[in-house]
């Protein structure tokens, strides 16, 4: 039964708007300064001020993340200047 106050029934109250696109721009940012490899579920949750669990509700994996925020090196650590960090090359 809806409440009178609000209008609204019983359950989860909705997520602020743009807790997504706030994901998004956390991991962009991080992957610029830390990259792939240095770059966690846990820390874009942290620089995006939510919980790790709203991570994996909006975007899913770590992979997915770096897909939807363009990071397109996945090979190696890289500083915001583009330096390389810590090169871990991928096996073929």
């Amino acid at each position: 039964m809806p409440d009178p106050s609000t209008g609204r029934g019983p359950g989860r109250r909705p997520g602020r708007p743009g807790t997504r696109d706030e994901i998004l721009t956390a991991a962009r940012r991080l992957f610029a300064e830390r990259g792939y490899a240095g770059t966690t579920i846990r820390a874009t949750a942290a620089a995006a001020a939510v919980d790790p669990s709203l991570v994996h509700h909006y975007i899913g994996t770590k992979e997915g993340l770096s897909r939807l925020a363009g990071s397109s090196d996945r090979s190696s650590s890289r500083s915001a200047a583009g330096h390389c960090v810590d090169c871990v090359h991928e096996r073929q």
